[in-house]
């Protein structure tokens, strides 16, 4: 049913993934209005159209961008506040279950941070070391977010673990993303 609490949630969801697309376009827009205007044919189309027209990339125009990425990033932190209470409160995992899974994703991160980094170092693509990886970091991130708000039903043990699973895979997708972007 469209307002049930997991059609909500969906829809939170889908806001985020938009939100993660708008992100992602303001972090890459120079790269993309540079390839704009050298590439010609099919991918110069491509790049025109992903520059939506605006060319512009003077000190104001860069500064006004930084204003939105880190808008659009204050708006997606809510979506982490909300994922633990939604799986005690809705679905019904045991809250001192939740706080392990969390513990325990964060020990991950801390193992997975630097491995990532390490990859970023070496990869060699001609869209560069760190871009490839942030953009499937942010579709993974999303899909990860999407899957995360509408698990299938089933009781409270297969849910932790479907939790455990996608949490998981969200901070390594969100690493994925965030330890590449810090290095440029």
């Amino acid at each position: 049913h469209t307002t049930s609490a997991f059609a909500v949630f969906g829809y939170a969801a889908g806001f985020y993934v938009i939100l993660l697309i708008l992100e992602n376009w303001f972090v890459f827009r120079p790269h993309i209005v540079h390839e704009a205007q050298q590439r010609r044919g099919p991918l110069g189309w491509f790049y025109r159209l992903l520059s939506l027209g605006s060319y512009d990339l003077s000190e104001k125009a860069v500064r006004y961008d930084a204003k939105w990425i880190f808008a659009l990033a204050v708006v997606g932190i809510p979506v982490y506040v909300y994922i633990p209470k939604f799986y005690t409160d809705v679905i019904g995992v045991h809250v001192s279950a939740m706080g392990l899974i969390l513990l325990a994703a964060r020990l991950f991160d801390a193992v997975t941070d630097p491995a990532i980094g390490l990859i970023s170092d070496r990869l060699n693509t001609p869209f560069g070391r760190r871009r490839p990886l942030i953009i499937a970091g942010a579709l993974l991130t999303g899909l990860a977010i999407l899957l995360l708000f509408n698990p299938p039903h089933m009781d409270a043990g297969a849910a932790a673990i479907w939790f455990v699973i996608l949490i998981f895979l969200l901070f390594l997708f969100w690493s994925v993303i965030i330890v590449p972007y810090e290095s440029l």
